[in-house]
C-alpha cells in the first residue's frame, strides 16, 4: 500500500532522540511513544482504527521482550507504513526487508556492508524513563571512531581489528567510553578524554540517521 498522507504517525523512539527537539521534526500529526516493545504495536491496533505510519527508532533489547515480528507484519498487513531506522527499528527493517517493512539510513546499511554485523551493534544500555540516558556506546559508533584512527594512522589494522573483536565478544551494556580508551591505550593510542568523546561523537550514526530521517522525509517517494 503506497500511500504517504496519513492523518497520524507514531515514532517510537527514546535515547536516539535525547537532545533533539521531536516537537519540530516537521510532521503533521506525530505522535511519540516511548522505545518499542513487545505487544505495543499489537495494542496499537487495536486502539487505532485507520491505518497510519509507524516508525520504529528505539526499542527495548534487555529490560523487556524486543517488539515482536508477528505484530509488525500485522500493521503492514492492516496497511500501516512501517519504517525502521537508527536502533531496533534497523534490525527489524532488516529481518522483514522482504516483507514489506522499509529501512532507512547507514545503521540499516550496515547490516548489507559488514559480514560479521550483529543485531547487538546498534544497542546500548539506557535509562528506563526520559530523558532515556545511555550507559553505553554502540558498536556501531565504535567502529567509525576506530576506523578514523586507522585511517589517521594511529592506531594499525591489527589493532583495530583486535579491537573491534574484543568489543564484538563483549555484552553491549559493558561497551563504554572508558573501557575503550582504556582498550586502546593498552595498544599503546593514549587519548585524551576529551578528544576521544569528540571521535565518537562525529560516528554516532544514529543520532545522524534520526536527523537525516526527518530531514528528507523518505515516505514522500511513496505518495
Amino acid at each position: 500500500m503506497h500511500v504517504s498522507n496519513y492523518e497520524n504517525t507514531f515514532l517510537y523512539v527514546g535515547p536516539t532522540g535525547f537532545d533533539v527537539d521531536l516537537d519540530a521534526l516537521g510532521v503533521d500529526g506525530l505522535v511519540i511513544r516511548p522505545p518499542v516493545r513487545r505487544g505495543d504495536i499489537h495494542a496499537l491496533l487495536n486502539e487505532v482504527a485507520e491505518p497510519g505510519r509507524l516508525i520504529i527508532v528505539d526499542g527495548t533489547y534487555f529490560s523487556f521482550p524486543a517488539v515482536g515480528h508477528i505484530e509488525l507484519r500485522q500493521a503492514i498487513e492492516a496497511g500501516w507504513e512501517v519504517w525502521g531506522i537508527c536502533s531496533m527499528g534497523a534490525v527489524r527493517a532488516y529481518e522483514m526487508r522482504n516483507l514489506g517493512m522499509r529501512g532507512y539510513g547507514r545503521a540499516y546499511q550496515s547490516f548489507f556492508e559488514y559480514e560479521d554485523f550483529q543485531d547487538d551493534e546498534v544497542a546500548l544500555l539506557h535509562g528506563d524513563e526520559p530523558p532515556y540516558l545511555s550507559m553505553s556506546e554502540p558498536l556501531l559508533h565504535l567502529r567509525g571512531a576506530i576506523s578514523e584512527l586507522l585511517a589517521d594512522g594511529r592506531i594499525s589494522k591489527e589493532i583495530a581489528e583486535a579491537i573491534v573483536g574484543e568489543l564484538k565478544a563483549m555484552w553491549f551494556g559493558k561497551r563504554t567510553l572508558p573501557k575503550v580508551r582504556d582498550m586502546l591505550a593498552a595498544h599503546g593510542s593514549v587519548l585524551g578524554i576529551s578528544e576521544f568523546e569528540s571521535l565518537v561523537a562525529r560516528h554516532r550514526i544514529k543520532r545522524q540517521d534520526f536527523l537525516q530521517f526527518f530531514e528528507t522525509k523518505p515516505w514522500l517517494k511513496f505518495a
